[in-house]
């Protein structure tokens, strides 16, 4: 680990980082010892958040950036170029508290204060990146996982499926923590999820998402963490790399600023926003064209680079 280049920083970088944190009240002085005590590990007097406003200001700012750059980019609507399975709604954001109810979604919990606070907008198009669709009310309704009545502590034990994949992928293809879904013999559907959190570390990220493919990336060596790792499968037991379907975008095993967590979800959007704005994802009148099978590009020498987040904290 200490011989990668990504396992040491700047102190000034460091520093700035931290005091980011203290800025965006991701971290903060607490006086409460008792509370403390039932922290692990032990991090008195500093108390850790699962997410800030500020980290919801920043996740709306980036969707609303996403979905302004595939607005724009809209050919003229002709009735006839509408694909007929996905024209026949049009979406109406935010969600109703009716439906983020039906979907179990917890109070006072990130992605329940994100679907709140999105600005109000009708879009007559679905596809906010290739394969990846904006859901609808019954859509997002009908989760995957359903969050356990009588949670003890804060945040979600379960994933979100926030925007779905138009493709499902087999069990033992998605991340090995998650659980078997109810309905396990259809498998889960690809998309990009919420995370489930625990309790407050600095590893735990109330924002923080990974995407599901529904196929492996990494064989051809290209596609790379932030932090400059081959994109791999972890597997602590058995040191053979192997490609993974749910690790891109992800930071890598050590940023070199706080223990390992997965990626902010503002950070995907954003990204996603450049490969809109920047012309590497084409629109149709359905929004963004291409098919899931666009991620390939991540594992290419030509385009990896356009699929790797910068490293952050």
């Amino acid at each position: 680990m200490f011989g990668q280049p990504w396992a040491w920083k700047p102190l000034q970088d460091i520093l700035q980082a931290y005091l980011e944190m203290i800025e965006e009240k991701k971290v903060q002085a607490s006086t409460d010892e008792a509370y403390e005590e039932d922290i692990k590990p032990r991090l008195f007097p500093w108390r850790y958040h699962q997410y800030t406003h500020r980290d919801v200001v920043k996740a709306t700012q980036a969707l609303t950036r996403l979905l302004d750059a595939v607005e724009q980019k809209l050919p003229q609507p002709r009735e006839t170029e509408y694909p007929a399975s996905t024209r026949d709604v049009d979406i109406q954001l935010p969600y109703s508290q009716a439906i983020l109810d039906e979907a179990t979604i917890p109070a006072n919990t990130f992605i329940r204060d994100f679907l709140s606070e999105l600005p109000p907008r009708t879009l007559r198009f679905r596809y906010i990146a290739p394969g990846i669709i904006l859901q609808s009310p019954a859509e997002f309704a009908t989760q995957p996982w359903k969050e356990p009545l009588g949670r003890e502590y804060g945040g979600h034990s379960v994933p979100f499926l926030l925007f779905r994949g138009d493709q499902w992928i087999s069990l033992r293809c998605k991340p090995r923590y998650y659980p078997d879904p109810e309905d396990s013999l259809q498998g889960v559907p690809t998309g990009l999820y919420i995370c489930p959190t625990g309790i407050e570390s600095p590893a735990t990220f109330g924002n923080s998402c990974r995407l599901l493919l529904p196929f492996n990336i990494g064989a051809r060596h290209h596609a790379r963490y932030s932090n400059g790792e081959q994109l791999q499968e972890e597997t602590p037991w058995d040191e053979t790399p192997k490609d993974t379907a749910h690790e891109l975008y992800q930071p890598g095993s050590h940023s070199g600023f706080l223990e390992r967590h997965e990626v902010q979800i503002h950070k995907i959007l954003l990204n996603w926003a450049e490969r809109v704005e920047a012309g590497d994802w084409e629109v149709n009148t359905d929004g963004v064209a291409g098919g899931i099978e666009k991620f390939e590009e991540a594992d290419t020498l030509e385009s990896w680079r356009k699929y790797q987040i910068p490293l952050a904290w």
